[in-house]
């Protein structure tokens, strides 16, 4: 799941921002249903335009993940 937020960095191209900037955070489910962050995505990765059409609101996560019975840990 993906979701917008401030980054520092981009993990698939290795750039480290000057100041934080707009991006996209990546979330996994772990095998005891807590949903974290675990990779960042800068407008600087060739993947980006591929990547925002799947991309929603903290808000829109953190429902979906509750109503699996999960949680957000973010």
């Amino acid at each position: 799941m993906m979701v917008f937020g401030t980054i520092t960095e981009c993990d698939i191209t290795g750039t480290k921002y000057p100041r934080p900037i707009q991006g996209i955070h990546c979330l996994a489910r772990g095998a005891t249903g807590r949903w974290c962050c675990v990779m960042y995505i800068g407008p600087d990765s060739p993947t980006w335009v591929s990547h925002i059409p799947h991309v929603i609101s903290v808000e829109e996560a953190a429902a979906k993940i509750e109503s699996m019975g999960d949680w957000l840990d973010y």
